[in-house]
């Protein structure tokens, strides 16, 4: 089982909480459907009689330190740190980011450390409505005939979506939203955005959609940001408390007015009535997704 998304589809009966069945899959175990025995494909070494404070790693170490997958993290062994006191090692919010930067962690561009430290994990804390499919390893088991070579289906299931099967179409578990069309850029958190604002799936990575980058447009009177920040104070406006003024100007907004009623200074869309589910970068992105400013 030579591809990661393999070895994860045999922990459809994983009867633990633990280790996480990604984190195994990552270091090259597949589940062999014997009480919680996993066994590496690369060196065939098997593991079994896991406890919650088990490392996969440490423990694949342990059985063949020579393993090409072993190797691959070795850096990542020599940071291991253990803790002394009986709690669990990442109990704590401040540990699980640290967790991050001791690993070298690359994540997707769009997801951020504080949004994935709000997770346990396993099962999603969020409040599910309408999905079959609880966790994330149900939904990612839908991607086995996935077409395209992008979105990632990690990325794609951490989202709340699965595969439906129809060409490159996925459905959100949660707010029953589908997506098709996929192209090489699309932000699937953007996309997500656009056709439910208000899903719980959204609303839980709400910071990295504020943190969202776009590039400078060509120069106008609101090019900068600077100026489209100065162009609120200059009005003296009161904006309602959920709707900060960094937000708007780095979404391409200038204020024109009267009350809430901002300008984009590249494409001239106007957009009024905030809500305060509403994240102005995204909600730009839905009314004007042709924008040069946003395209950038």
């Amino acid at each position: 089982m030579t591809i990661q998304l393999e070895r994860l589809q045999t922990f459809t009966t994983w009867p633990l909480g633990y280790p996480d069945p990604f984190i195994l899959s990552k270091l090259g175990f597949y589940y062999t459907g014997k009480v919680d025995q996993v066994q590496c494909c690369e060196c065939s070494q098997t593991i079994e009689n896991w406890h919650s404070k088990s490392n996969p790693l440490v423990e694949h170490y342990k059985v063949n330190n020579g393993c090409v997958f072993v190797q691959n993290y070795k850096e990542t062994l020599f940071n291991f740190k253990i803790s002394k006191s009986t709690a669990n090692l990442y109990a704590s919010t401040e540990k699980r980011v640290r967790s991050y930067s001791v690993n070298n962690v690359r994540l997707p561009s769009f997801l951020s450390i504080y949004s994935v430290v709000m997770d346990d994990g396993h099962k999603s804390r969020l409040n599910y409505k309408h999905c079959g499919m609880t966790t994330q390893l149900e939904r990612l088991q839908t991607f086995t005939t996935w077409p395209l070579g992008y979105p990632d289906p990690f990325i794609l299931s951490k989202l709340g979506f699965y595969y439906t099967g129809k060409a490159d179409q996925v459905q959100c578990c949660e707010c029953s939203q589908t997506i098709e069309n996929w192209h090489s850029k699309s932000n699937p958190l953007v996309e997500h955005y656009k056709v439910n604002n208000g899903c719980v799936f959204v609303q839980n990575y709400k910071e990295t959609l504020f943190n969202f980058k776009i590039s400078k447009s060509t120069a106008n009177l609101y090019a900068s940001t600077e100026k489209r920040v100065r162009s609120y104070s200059v009005n003296n406006v009161r904006l309602p408390s959920f709707l900060s003024v960094e937000s708007l100007a780095h979404a391409g907004f200038y204020y024109v007015g009267p009350g809430d009623r901002v300008k984009c200074h590249s494409c001239s869309v106007i957009l009024i009535e905030w809500e305060s589910i509403d994240i102005p970068i995204a909600e730009h992105y839905r009314w004007s997704p042709d924008c040069d400013y946003i395209k950038q």
